[in-house]
C-alpha cells in the first residue's frame, strides 16, 4: 500500500512540472498555428508575459522562413489571435 501512495504522490509532483491543456479548448481551435500559440500562452500564463525573437518565434510556431514579418502577422498571428479570443476573451 505504501508503494501505491508513493507512486500517486510522485505522479502528482510530476504533473505540476507540465503545462496542462484543456482538450475541449484545443479541439475548438481552427489551425495548428492557433494551437501552438495556445500552448505558449498556457505555458507562460502564470507569469503573464512571453518574449521571443522573430526567428525563434517562427521556428517554435513552425512558420516557413519565406514569410516576411508583415505576412506572418497578417496570415498567421492575427487569425490565430482571433481564434483564441473565444478562449481568452480579455
Amino acid at each position: 500500500m505504501q508503494h501505491l501512495e508513493e507512486l500517486v504522490n510522485n505522479l502528482i509532483n510530476i504533473s505540476r512540472n507540465y503545462t496542462q491543456l484543456d482538450l475541449a479548448e484545443v479541439s475548438s481551435l481552427k489551425s495548428s498555428y492557433a494551437i501552438k500559440l495556445y500552448r505558449k500562452i498556457k505555458q507562460f500564463q502564470s507569469n503573464g508575459w512571453y518574449k521571443s525573437e522573430i526567428t525563434s518565434f517562427k521556428k517554435i510556431m513552425g512558420i516557413p522562413g519565406i514569410y516576411k514579418t508583415y505576412q506572418m502577422i497578417e496570415l498567421i498571428v492575427k487569425p490565430s489571435v482571433n481564434d483564441l479570443k473565444k478562449i481568452f476573451p480579455s
